[in-house]
């Protein structure tokens, strides 16, 4: 399913250069992909830490854990993420985001509701 996933993700915020932000001067939308983007920094740095202080039990080694993979990994989840339910420490159902295979690709008529 990795594999199958887009390599780049251009239209994700995240990769938006000065040009294309400036168009956005004086809007909502500037205000908003702002918050986005000093989230999305705020995770890296957090996550990039945390691996130098664990690195014996780490998941992934720092020297991988680059920006531009994790802005990929950060666009391709928050794009594509869906809303499912799993039973909690109590059984009872939760709502919780999951990457779906081939669910993201059957939201792709006009108008159609998008959940995110």
């Amino acid at each position: 399913y990795i594999n199958s996933l887009p390599k780049k993700v251009p239209n994700s915020p995240l990769y938006w250069d000065f040009e294309k932000l400036s168009k956005l001067k004086g809007t909502h939308a500037l205000d908003e992909i702002a918050k986005f983007k000093a989230t999305f920094v705020k995770s890296y740095c957090h996550i990039y830490f945390r691996l130098e202080k664990q690195i014996e039990v780490a998941i992934m080694k720092r020297s991988t854990f680059t920006y531009d993979a994790f802005a990929w990994a950060y666009s391709i989840v928050y794009s594509r993420q869906n809303t499912i339910m799993l039973p909690n420490s109590q059984n009872k159902p939760t709502p919780a985001c999951a990457l779906v295979p081939v669910f993201d690709l059957l939201n792709h008529e006009q108008n159609a509701d998008i959940t995110t």
